[in-house]
């Protein structure tokens, strides 16, 4: 199968999943692309995982002074539920960043961790712009590249 123009790995797991891969040969390094695929929920995506290592005679990918593989993986979990309009969404979702020194293959250090659980859920709702409008507090560096100018926001911005 394909995405767009490029080939992806198709494998369909014990639990009837289907986990779509790709790897990317880049510069420095190989990245492993994959999401799992629910098909008894409309295809929700129920994970995504990034794997990022570096190829032979390239300096390690590096945290702080570590060397270091990355691995991020975001998971949908709890009861999936339907909307009014027909989609189904995970009532949790957790996001976890761990890294994996080279040689150590399977000692991970968790560098955060974060779990979202849905209470109430509304698609299309009308809300009123200001509740969009946020006041970035005093002192704070703003670079706006869409108006193309940087600023210190003050007490009369």
């Amino acid at each position: 199968p394909s995405i767009g123009n490029q080939a992806v790995t198709l494998t369909v797991t014990a639990e009837g999943m289907y986990r779509l891969g790709k790897t990317l040969k880049l510069k420095d390094r190989t990245r492993t692309i994959t999401w799992t695929i629910d098909p008894s929920h409309e295809y929700l995506p129920v994970k995504f995982t990034l794997i990022d290592v570096p190829t032979a005679g390239n300096p390690p990918l590096k945290f702080g002074n570590t060397d270091y593989v990355w691995r991020s993986n975001v998971r949908s979990h709890g009861d999936l539920v339907m909307t009014a309009t027909g989609l189904w969404f995970p009532t949790k979702v957790t996001v976890a960043t761990t890294v994996e020194r080279p040689g150590q293959h399977g000692k991970k250090e968790v560098l955060g961790w974060s779990e979202t659980t849905i209470e109430d859920l509304v698609l299309n709702a009308d809300m009123p712009d200001e509740l969009f409008q946020f006041r970035f507090p005093d002192g704070t560096r703003v670079e706006d590249e869409v108006a193309k100018n940087r600023y210190v926001v003050g007490p009369d911005q």
